[in-house]
């Protein structure tokens, strides 16, 4: 089905997979077992320090600021 196409009325899209797997969930809550399909929790990411880059229209090149102490810096805000 192309993405394109609406769903059916009062529908949503639902892969193959998608299918499968809350046919699995479904059956194992019929079997009076938690219908959860998937990892229990989500995964640690080591997420990086946030940057703080200024966009080209606001004198930016790119770059990230950083303070003097080498923290990334953050661009005061002006009240219009």
């Amino acid at each position: 089905m192309p993405l394109e196409k609406a769903p059916p009325r009062g529908g949503v899209f639902l892969s193959v997979r998608s299918n499968k797997l809350l046919l699995a969930a479904l059956a194992l809550k019929a079997q009076g077992k938690e219908p959860r399909i998937g990892p229990e929790k989500f995964p640690h990411v080591p997420y990086p320090q946030p940057m703080f880059v200024l966009p080209p229209w606001e004198g930016g090149d790119g770059g990230e600021l950083k303070s003097a102490d080498g923290t990334p810096a953050r661009k005061a805000r002006v009240a219009a």
